[in-house]
């Protein structure tokens, strides 16, 4: 697959797991995502350095869901991930590590949002 969308890997993936400690749950898209999903909202809206303790997170509060942050943040930096460089983003206090096809949750769970990588 080429260039993905926002739009495109919205549809895709329904949920997202995260985790923290023993709390897990599963990102859901909302209906407002759809009025933003034209443009990435990360663009000049993001600070850290994506490390684990300074991942790559939103500025400031964002009229968006979880869902569409983490995959928008993804889409942002996963091109900097790397078997040597590990790429961490965060949305609402859940600490994603960004890989090249997805993410994955604190407690080791995938989840795909790409399969022709």
């Amino acid at each position: 697959m080429g260039a993905v969308t926002l739009a495109q890997v919205r549809k895709m993936v329904p949920g997202i797991h995260v985790s923290r400690g023993r709390e897990t749950t599963i990102l859901r898209p909302q209906p407002t995502d759809v009025q933003y999903e034209a443009r990435q909202y990360s663009d000049n809206f993001t600070e850290g350095r994506g490390t684990k303790k300074r991942p790559f997170t939103y500025l400031s509060a964002a009229p968006v869901s979880a869902h569409y942050a983490v995959i928008d943040l993804w889409l942002k930096f996963r091109s900097r991930a790397n078997k040597k460089m590990r790429v961490f983003i965060e949305v609402n206090d859940w600490i994603l590590q960004v890989e090249s096809s997805g993410v994955r949750a604190e407690d080791g769970q995938f989840t795909r949002f790409i399969y022709n990588d």
